[in-house]
């Protein structure tokens, strides 16, 4: 009877073990999970951020295309004003 009391010991010994096992394995996921979380919405804000930058480069392009414009249209007045000039 000691023998099987000792074996029944041991056994609920191992299965109390093995829940603690499977408790610490739960609660490193539980951790890395957060920290991927956190990492997650480091990377949206980043894209975020991202995407306005590209917004302001969209708009400067278009400002310096509009002036590249202008800047061809006064060439043109200003190569037929020259061309008006006589020596």
């Amino acid at each position: 009877m000691a023998e099987q009391a000792a074996e029944n010991d041991a056994w609920t010994r191992g299965i109390s073990q093995s829940a603690d096992d499977v408790r610490q394995l739960i609660e490193g996921i539980a951790h890395r999970s957060t920290d991927l979380s956190g990492g997650t919405e480091d990377v949206a804000a980043a894209a975020q951020e991202i995407a306005a930058a590209a917004q302001e480069l969209n708009a400067s392009t278009e400002e310096i295309a509009a002036s590249a414009t202008r800047l061809a249209e006064a060439s043109v007045k200003l190569t037929g004003a020259v061309g008006n000039f006589r020596l």
